[in-house]
């Protein structure tokens, strides 16, 4: 499953190919491509909707704020004014240079993490939307949109002297990124998608692939129950709790016999007494399973049976 971190890096890694062209064609770089402003644009135009949403701190109440808000009002108007020095580009050519296309390539991906974050505020917010809105967050965020904002400026001033304005604000605009508060590893790049899959029944024949990705839709089901769970989401619930504690109780009896062949009694005993309880828990788990099994046969898979 992608996760948000995914996307930024590969955003990131587009983006430094891009700078890496940049700098090994200099002094001659191709700026000929028409298509490059185009895609300078792109960037620049993305980097400032992130920098909108920081500055709201992605629509959170006036009461919440963060102390990266006001630098991210400050980089967004930057961002939004390198964009009109910047102008519409004449026509929509596609890249004709591999410089164009890591551009393209960068901001496509930037702009589908800003969409994965988009579906935790729509309708329902997610659990994940405390993540997103954390200061933490915000310092990691902010930060890695002025360093693509700094590799935009070093390629907008290598297009014409008229786009040495528009460098020099993109450059203004990576430096008000930098904050003097430390800043810690961000959590959101473990954002996922916020959706409930449909089911993927297991079928005879399946491949290890097809398992998988059954497997994967269906963890993503039990992350994301309906706000009225059903008998079926309890008896899925009670079935993955019964087969986490059988795993569990294998590996307490691996882990023991290891420890007794290494001479470790103290240690041997107490992942016994560890597998011996994760036994115990696991048949009562398979218990309850059973039990949700023959409500679902008995009875219709609503809110009223629940």
């Amino acid at each position: 499953m992608v996760t948000f971190g995914d996307i930024l890096t590969l955003a990131g890694h587009h983006l430094d190919e891009a700078d890496r062209k940049l700098q090994a064609t200099h002094p001659h770089p191709p700026t000929r491509d028409p298509s490059l402003r185009a895609e300078l644009v792109r960037l620049t135009t993305v980097l400032a909707r992130y920098s909108d949403r920081i500055a709201t701190n992605f629509n959170a109440p006036a009461a919440t704020t963060t102390e990266t808000q006001q630098p991210a009002r400050r980089t967004a108007a930057l961002l939004h004014q390198a964009t009109r020095l910047l102008g519409e580009p004449s026509g929509a050519e596609p890249p004709t240079s591999p410089l164009a296309e890591n551009l393209r390539a960068g901001s496509i991906a930037l702009g589908s993490g800003l969409d994965l974050l988009a579906t935790h505020f729509s309708q329902t917010n997610s659990p994940d939307t405390a993540v997103i809105r954390a200061s933490d967050t915000a310092h990691d965020l902010l930060r890695t949109i002025g360093q693509h904002a700094q590799t935009a400026a070093r390629i907008a001033q290598h297009l014409t002297t008229l786009d040495l304005q528009a460098s020099q604000v993109l450059h203004q605009a990576a430096a008000s990124t930098v904050l003097t508060t430390p800043v810690r590893p961000s959590p959101v790049t473990a954002v996922r998608f916020h959706h409930r899959p449909a089911r993927i029944p297991p079928a005879i024949g399946e491949d290890h692939d097809q398992a998988m990705t059954g497997l994967n839709a269906t963890t993503q089901r039990l992350s994301n129950p309906n706000p009225a769970a059903s008998i079926t989401t309890w008896r899925y619930l009670a079935t993955a709790s019964a087969i986490t504690f059988d795993i569990t109780h294998m590996i307490a009896i691996q882990l023991q016999t290891r420890m007794n062949e290494l001479d470790q009694p103290d240690h041997a005993h107490a992942l016994r007494r560890a597998a011996r309880h994760a036994r115990r828990t696991s048949l009562s788990w398979k218990t309850l399973a059973r039990n949700w099994t023959a409500l679902v046969q008995g009875h219709a898979d609503s809110d009223l049976a629940t």
